[in-house]
């Protein structure tokens, strides 16, 4: 991750050798967190998806065996 200036640069995570990485990462709205899909089964395109917390660099299982996820989406509550 890197300032738009090019400051501040630094690795939020670093992937094992056999992890893949097929689909780009999809970050938040809010540049909180990004979703990575790692590939679980290449065969029948699925993935085991993750959470990593840009603040923290936390990386949380979310889900296993599942489609990869290509956006984020906000449901906005009507008042």
């Amino acid at each position: 991750m890197v300032h738009p200036d090019g400051t501040g640069q630094r690795v939020l995570l670093t992937l094992q050798r056999d992890d893949s990485l097929k689909v780009s990462p999809v970050w938040s709205p809010d540049s909180k967190d990004v979703l990575l899909n790692k590939v679980r089964d290449e065969d029948k395109s699925t993935m085991d998806l993750y959470l990593l917390d840009i603040a923290t660099q936390k990386l949380t299982k979310k889900f296993a065996n599942v489609p990869p996820v290509y956006a984020w989406a906000v449901e906005k509550l009507a008042h």
